[in-house]
């Protein structure tokens, strides 16, 4: 796929040795383009879509980073997009249409470590999206089921046995959903006391820490949630004395979770801090309900 030249790109991911990386840019007729950087170089190279005319999005990368996972539109840049992955041989990158449960869209959220499992979403028909996975590089998606309504896969450990998403039940609300094991259904992870709904963003490299988002109260403001050890209750990781958090991200075994949280329940732009926090005890400064900034936090642990 050619670049054009002058076009901003974007890094959004990397193999465990940080030898590859892949991003994105936009072309000039505002067509998406995926992108790879091999070998330390700086000049990326670009991704196929499924046709040359359509956007493709790269959304994860195995440890590895032989293989690339994301979305690719069939025809034309605004048609529908099917799941895709690409896969390395011999230094080059093909792509493969994951397909879908019988629908007309797919997605890839996230990929194992060793490229073998990939899940996101598929459609079953038009008003049905379920959470799919993949296994050995197969075009074949696997429905994962729900709790009653529509579900998504957004995360899963290293070596793909537990997988976490969301499901909305038969009446329309947001549960966290943990899938543990091959063909396994769909556990609710359940909601903070007085909360509505919640999320699962993803999940530690050993499967042992999920993390995510749950409603807190009648007001619907969101805190960053734990669930340890299969549990099916959230703790709670709190905020900075607003109202709001999330959490993004959980270290390979689950000791340590980064959140975003409003510090001030009013600003007309809104700061956010960056806390660490050591499964149920919080470290540092945080633990003292200080308005820290990340640079502060990180370089005084």
């Amino acid at each position: 796929m050619a670049l054009d030249a002058g076009r901003p790109f974007s890094a959004n991911g990397a193999s465990a040795d940080g030898k590859v990386i892949f991003g994105g840019t936009v072309d000039a007729q505002g067509v998406q383009r995926p992108l790879v950087w091999l070998n330390e170089t700086s000049t990326p190279t670009g991704l196929d879509a499924l046709d040359a005319n359509s956007t493709a999005v790269a959304h994860a990368i195995s440890a590895d980073g032989t293989t690339i996972v994301g979305s690719s539109n069939s025809n034309g840049a605004l048609n529908n997009g099917h799941a895709v992955l690409w896969s390395r041989v011999n230094g080059a990158y093909s792509i493969l249409d994951l397909g879908t449960l019988g629908g007309a869209t797919s997605a890839a959220a996230a990929v194992s470590h060793d490229g073998s499992v990939i899940v996101g979403s598929a459609d079953l028909d038009a008003t049905h999206n379920h959470a799919a996975a993949w296994y050995d590089i197969d075009s074949h998606a696997v429905d994962l089921g729900t709790l009653g309504g529509n579900s998504s896969a957004r995360g899963l450990s290293a070596d793909g046995t537990v997988i976490v998403g969301q499901s909305n039940l038969a009446g329309g609300d947001l549960r966290a959903v943990a899938w543990y094991g091959k063909n396994a259904n769909p556990v609710n992870l359940g909601v903070l006391n007085g909360g509505s709904s919640s999320f699962a963003r993803t999940v530690s490299a050993d499967g042992s820490v999920i993390i995510g988002g749950a409603t807190y109260s009648s007001t619907a403001d969101t805190h960053a949630v734990a669930w340890y050890n299969q549990e099916t209750t959230p703790t709670d990781l709190g905020t900075l004395g607003g109202k709001a958090s999330d959490a993004t991200a959980v270290s390979a075994n689950g000791g340590l979770s980064l959140a975003m949280r409003r510090m001030r329940a009013m600003q007309s732009t809104p700061w956010f801090g960056l806390a660490v926090r050591h499964r149920r005890q919080t470290l540092g400064l945080w633990g003292a309900r200080l308005p820290i900034r990340a640079a502060s936090l990180l370089m005084g642990l």
